[in-house]
């Protein structure tokens, strides 16, 4: 039983090992055959153009009608009628004057343009160097000083509060002491009209009447007495409330200040009970007294109006004080953050001029140099469009405007009949026709002689349009650079114009390339067997569908094609 036991167990391992060497097989297999699917392409320098195709049909010596492709002043005619003329020869000419401006203006902003990007890529000089470190330094100076100076206003107002507290507060302490020395004055008074009641107003007459009332009212403010109308000395010398309670209390300025304005009002009760008292019963001792004790609360009276007042007056003084002191604190905080604004101006100065220059303000530059260069090249263009020249070697048959006369976009000027050269005229769609300029070089091909390939150029572009199926199209000449045997009238011709060309630049399969959003994408295949998806930047597309790489591919790179 064990003997079979054994021998299934190593049937199943081995059943185990066959499949684990299947599924191996299908991981490594499916993978390598993957990878052996994948068609790379090698990135290397090569020359790319870029054509136009078109048909035409082969034609000797048939008239071309000459017009401007702009309007104006035609200003030359150097050709008569008859006379022979050679290929590229002048015929005629606008005023070109303003025009000449504009170019010369398009020139200079080139140049400035081209000056501020080598500016850039060169850095600073050495004297530009110097002055923005000069610059930042004034300006940590000038920041440090504002920092300083808003330090020393700041102490300046914390040793003037503290000035003013210890004023404050001898102002306020020579005030209490005045007013406890009132408050004697005031008790003194008030006793010498307890004896002029005992002596002079005992009975209940007008005048003992009178008196009693304005001795209570007294009483009660001096000392927080009620109804102390007749009130002895002693009576009176037992109470410690109304102003006399205010004053033995008083502390803090604000009950100094109360205490002193119930003193003032105590005072004038005193003084209006000793008015009140009638003189015609007093003897010439009493009445003598009576004056002294008015002298005295008048005196007192007017030394705690006095205090009063010169509080009031330390307190307006020394708030324009601290108010001036503070518009000071904030004028120099304005200056520090004017010296900070400063300092931190010539700081990013004097790092973008040690800095290397960024990659968007060259991109910037060069932008304006693409910019500056195409407007030179649209007033080029102009320029040139303004003078008509002779597409072949021919003779003028008609000149139909002269020197000073206005001529339309697209009037005839004059006919030229071309010599017994072949040409090759063909209809370039009205979408295309912006592309083609004389001298463009062209490849052509006879269908009558298809094994032989010829070489011409664009020898003329004619302005007036030809309206075919209702679109519009362009007649343009094309001349052969040598002749060929068998040539003849109405033979057909495909025609490839070179629009662009470019020699010794990096190019891939467009097949290869992806775009996201805008972005285009290759996939590189690595050496250690991996891919990476890199993104760039692209240029010229031309013939074989190949495009131009501007960055982001070196030269033997292997790339994947789709």
């Amino acid at each position: 039983m064990s003997h079979l036991f054994s021998k299934h167990k190593k049937r199943i391992i081995w059943i185990l090992i066959l499949i684990l060497a299947v599924v191996l097989f299908l991981i490594f297999g499916l993978s390598h055959g993957e990878q052996n699917d994948l068609v790379l392409h090698q990135v290397d320098y090569q020359d790319l153009n870029r054509y136009l195709f078109e048909s035409g049909s082969v034609k000797q010596g048939e008239e071309v009608s000459l017009s401007f492709n702009q309007g104006g002043r035609l200003e030359q005619m150097s050709v008569r009628e008859g006379e022979a003329v050679a290929a590229g020869q002048t015929l005629a000419a606008l005023e070109r004057t303003s025009l000449l401006l504009e170019r010369s203006r398009a020139k200079e902003n080139l140049s400035m343009a081209q000056a501020d990007y080598q500016k850039l890529m060169a850095g600073p000089s050495d004297q530009e160097r110097a002055y923005y470190r000069t610059a930042l330094t004034n300006a940590e100076t000038a920041l440090a000083n504002a920092k300083a100076s808003l330090a020393e206003v700041k102490a300046e107002k914390q040793e003037l509060e503290s000035r003013i507290l210890v004023d404050r507060q001898q102002v306020y302490s020579l005030a209490l002491n005045d007013a406890r020395q009132a408050v004697n004055v005031g008790l003194n008074s008030l006793f010498f009209l307890t004896d002029l009641q005992s002596e002079y107003f005992v009975t209940g007459t007008h005048d003992s009447l009178k008196l009693a009332d304005a001795k209570a009212r007294a009483a009660f403010l001096l000392l927080g007495a009620n109804n102390a109308h007749y009130w002895n000395k002693g009576s009176l010398s037992s109470q410690y409330g109304g102003a006399r309670g205010l004053v033995i209390s008083a502390e803090q300025n604000e009950e100094i200040d109360q205490a002193l304005d119930a003193m003032i009002n105590a005072l004038e009760a005193v003084r209006a009970a000793l008015d009140s008292v009638a003189v015609a019963r007093l003897s010439l001792a009493d009445l003598t007294l009576l004056h002294t004790e008015n002298t005295t609360i008048n005196n007192v009276l007017s030394g705690l109006t006095t205090h009063r007042q010169t509080i009031h007056a330390h307190w307006v003084t020394s708030q324009n004080t601290l108010n001036a002191s503070q518009r000071a604190i904030q004028a120099a905080e304005r200056q520090v953050t004017t010296a900070q604004g400063s300092y931190d101006l010539a700081l990013a100065q004097w790092e973008m001029q040690t800095s290397a220059p960024r990659e968007e303000d060259q991109m910037l530059c060069q932008a304006r140099i693409r910019q500056a260069e195409a407007e030179l090249r649209l007033m080029d263009q102009r320029l040139k469009e303004m003078t008509l020249t002779a597409p072949f070697e021919g003779v003028v048959v008609e000149i139909s405007r002269q020197s000073g006369e206005i001529v339309q976009p697209g009037q005839s000027v004059l006919r030229i009949r071309p010599l017994a050269d072949f040409q090759i005229e063909a209809e370039i769609y009205e979408g295309d026709i912006g592309q083609i300029q004389p001298g463009q070089p062209v490849k052509i091909e006879l269908v009558a002689f298809p094994d032989e390939t010829l070489s011409g150029q664009v020898a003329f572009v004619n302005s007036a349009p030809r309206i075919i199926n209702n679109i519009v199209y362009y007649p343009v000449l094309v001349e052969f650079d040598e002749s060929f045997e068998g040539l003849q009238a109405g033979l057909t011709a495909d025609i490839k114009i070179i629009l662009e060309s470019k020699e010794n630049i990096l190019t891939v399969p467009e097949s290869a390339v992806t775009t996201q959003e805008g972005r285009s994408f290759v996939r590189v295949y690595r050496t250690d067997g991996t891919v990476e998806e890199r993104e760039v930047v692209l240029g010229m597309r031309g013939e074989g569908f190949r495009v131009e790489v501007i960055s982001g591919l070196a030269a033997g790179d292997q790339i994947i094609a789709h």
